[in-house]
């Protein structure tokens, strides 16, 4: 190994020697390191098969150095260990040791180390080492490792070796703090200030020679630079400058004299107010139109649709089971009508039953189903259909369920027959359609309301109520009568219509206007 002192290497850059003799005993590793510089600004992997000589070195210590920033330290640096061999001429390498560690960590323009800790005590036998891991730098920061080696167990004379490294980082920092420096003397001697979109003037200090300004109207914001020599609260005299007033321009400028104050005048943003989408309903009669008002933000309104669906099924009206006997002979068939709502009629029974033998007229009723027991005089059936009429009339249980009349062409007066359990049939239950109001993403369909003649019956005010009771609806819309409309009016059919006019906001961006006074 050839032996330098670390200035050298310092210019050299560390791509031209693997290591350093910085005294007799000690040994310097650059790790880390750019191959153009001492420090890297990048996050960096290491994974590299640079062979760094052992040296018989017996005592480990890693440097990190910071620069710029912090280095936050807590990452994992792995050194192999190796020894070299041969076998029939050729050179064979052997990994014997593996140590890890954590580094640590370093402020800015300050050093920290952790040592390699051997359990064995030998890395003095090893021939080489190779490094691996990640160094990751904070922004604006710069790290450098160095790996200090020694043939006996102290350390002490290292810190030579590092002050140089640290001397190094604090010049740096000295010319940053001479241009902090200047740029502070720059602006005790000079004076600097911002309005923007303030139409009220800014006092400049009493012992500035000339002003340069920056007016920034971009973005299609509005206003006119506006200037006076008179110092008072309200100046009699605002001079305009000669860019007139500035659209969508920027502009910059140069006033000498003794200017007092400036400002910017008619100043205009361009901020975008938020308009909501909306659909006015134009139907045919009165008080019956409505006004939708979306509840999305601006544009997004525009995606609700609204439509009045008359094709709902049609409302049905109630249909009374019934039943018309068909007996033999004349004058003796009956017509019971349920007394039931719709098809619960179906599920009554009529029976007529011939006793065969002397019997009085009777009735019994067990849950819907009624039985005659028939009048019998021992040579045969003496009951008429006006007897029937007239029982059933009699009987709670039986009146509560049917209603009895004469057959057309009947006048009652005819002996009945015995007549099987019948049932009565042909009820229909009632259908009222009523205003309902579904929801399928943005389009809301409200089903019309419809009487038995399929004519339409819902009023807007009932349309506005379904949309306010459906919380899908409600989320989308508010509802109200258009101007003139009481909301009692029957609607008609609407197709879907889209509400339209949404408008999204746009924050402003208001015009600016810099100002610089040299004194």
């Amino acid at each position: 190994m050839i032996e330098k002192n670390l200035r050298g290497v310092r210019k050299e850059g560390i791509d031209s020697v693997s290591g350093v003799v910085v005294k007799p005993g000690i040994s310097e590793y650059q790790i880390f390191a750019t191959s153009t510089g001492a420090f890297i600004s990048t996050s960096t992997t290491y994974s590299n098969e640079i062979e760094y000589v052992v040296n018989q070195n017996k005592v480990f210590r890693l440097w990190i150095l910071a620069s710029g920033a912090n280095y936050a330290g807590g990452q994992t640096i792995t050194f192999t260990f190796k020894m070299k061999s041969e076998d029939s001429g050729a050179m064979l390498s052997t990994t014997a040791k593996t140590v890890t560690v954590t580094t640590p960590a370093v402020l800015a323009g300050a050093a920290g180390f952790v040592d390699l800790v051997d359990a064995d005590d030998c890395f003095e036998q090893y021939d080489y080492f190779t490094v691996s891991g990640t160094i990751t730098v904070a922004p604006n920061g710069k790290v450098k490792g160095l790996l200090l080696a020694q043939s006996d167990v102290s350390m002490a004379t290292t810190s030579d070796n590092i002050l140089a490294e640290l001397e190094s980082i604090d010049t740096k920092l000295d010319d940053i703090a001479n241009i902090k420096t200047a740029v502070e003397k720059l602006a005790e001697d000079n004076f600097e200030d911002s309005l923007t979109a303030v139409e009220t003037w800014l006092e400049l200090p009493e012992n500035i020679k000339a002003v340069s300004f920056i007016l920034d109207c971009s973005d299609n914001t509005e206003a006119t630079l506006e200037y006076t020599f008179d110092r008072s609260a309200s100046p009699a005299v605002a001079i305009e400058s000669e860019l007139g007033k500035l659209v969508n321009d920027k502009e910059s400028g140069y006033l000498a004299g003794a200017v007092a104050q400036v400002r910017m005048d008619d100043v205009v943003s361009n901020a975008v107010l938020e308009v909501k989408s909306s659909l006015s309903t134009d139907l045919v009669g009165n008080n019956n139109d409505l006004v939708y008002t979306s509840k999305l933000t601006g544009a997004a309104g525009d995606a609700i649709t609204v439509k009045y669906d008359d094709t709902t099924p049609t409302s049905v009206a109630e249909v009374k089971s019934s039943l018309s006997t068909d007996l033999a002979g004349d004058n003796n068939d009956l017509v019971y009508t349920s007394k039931l709502n719709g098809t619960e009629g179906d599920d009554i029974t009529i029976a007529y039953v011939d006793p065969g033998q002397v019997a009085a007229l009777s009735i019994d009723v067990t849950g819907t189903d009624i039985v005659v027991n028939l009048a019998h005089d021992g040579s045969g059936i003496t009951t008429t259909a006006d007897d029937i009429s007239a029982a059933i009339a009699l009987d709670d249980d039986a009146n509560a369920l049917v209603g009895v009349a004469d057959k057309a062409a009947n006048d009652g007066s005819g002996v009945v027959t015995a007549m099987a359990e019948t049932h009565l049939a042909g009820g229909v239950d009632a259908v009222n359609t009523v205003t309902t109001v579904t929801v399928t993403d943005t389009d809301i369909v409200v089903g019309l309301a419809k009487d038995t003649s399929n004519v339409i019956t819902s009023t807007a005010t009932q349309i506005k109520t379904e949309i306010e009771a459906t919380p899908a609806a409600h989320a989308l819309v508010g509802v109200a009568n258009k101007a003139g409309n009481d909301g009692s009016g029957v609607v008609t059919e609407m197709a879907e219509t889209a509400l339209t006019g949404g408008v999204d906001p746009v924050a402003a961006t208001l015009p600016k206007l810099w100002i610089i006074g040299v004194k």
